[in-house]
């Protein structure tokens, strides 16, 4: 049976120069298990994240058709919830350096209903609060959460998923240390989703599986 997610998780890196933009998007969902907590009895629940779309803009597309590319995947997902329920919750989390602060203001232009986060990426050592209202997060800090998700199978790669051959490509690419690679984009936008799913819920830093 198709879980029905607990939130959304879009990731947005801007291309620059003859660099592609690119589109991320996880659901958090939680499984509940046949098997109960010896104390509580209740049963136990398992929380993952799930890429589900993947997907490049060309280089040279202008940043107004990036956005509405955006807004597009944003409507879409909230047309997915069933008649009668709650809308999901969308986050969605923009590298604001360089083209992003323009993309930033396009954004909030748009009037999309979700939980919006401009993420500055930089080489420092700690993420912060800057006075924009962005935050500052190290890049290294990035791909080792992405990192950590993956080995820990708290995140699931779906089986349909479109450029998951180029994902993997361009992850076994990108060095430990946070050094950028030649192509990376594809990694930045799923890494920008994974960080914030796990700011949103801390139970995905934790190993969840025996």
């Amino acid at each position: 049976m198709k879980l029905r997610p607990d939130y959304y998780f879009i990731g947005a890196d801007l291309g620059r120069d003859r660099d592609h933009s690119a589109f991320a998007v996880l659901s958090k969902v939680t499984r509940v298990l046949p098997e109960r907590d010896p104390i509580t009895r209740a049963h136990r629940s398992l929380h993952l994240l799930e890429l589900n779309h993947v997907e490049q803009v060309p280089s040279g597309v202008r940043y107004t058709r990036v956005m509405n590319r955006l807004a597009f995947i944003v409507r879409h997902l909230n047309h997915a919830t069933p008649y009668g329920y709650k809308p999901v919750s969308v986050h969605v989390s923009l590298d604001a350096a360089g083209p992003g602060a323009l993309a930033t203001d396009l954004v909030r232009g748009l009037g999309l209903g979700i939980s919006f986060h401009p993420i500055v990426i930089t080489g420092g050592e700690e993420s912060n609060l800057l006075k924009s209202g962005a935050t500052s997060v190290p890049r290294k800090e990035l791909l080792s959460t992405l990192r950590f998700l993956m080995e820990t199978e708290n995140l699931e790669i779906s089986p349909n998923l479109r450029q998951s051959e180029s994902l993997l490509r361009e992850f076994a690419g990108v060095k430990a240390s946070g050094t950028k690679a030649k192509h990376d984009d594809l990694v930045i936008a799923t890494a920008l989703a994974a960080w914030q799913a796990t700011r949103q819920c801390k139970e995905l830093l934790k190993p969840q599986r025996d």
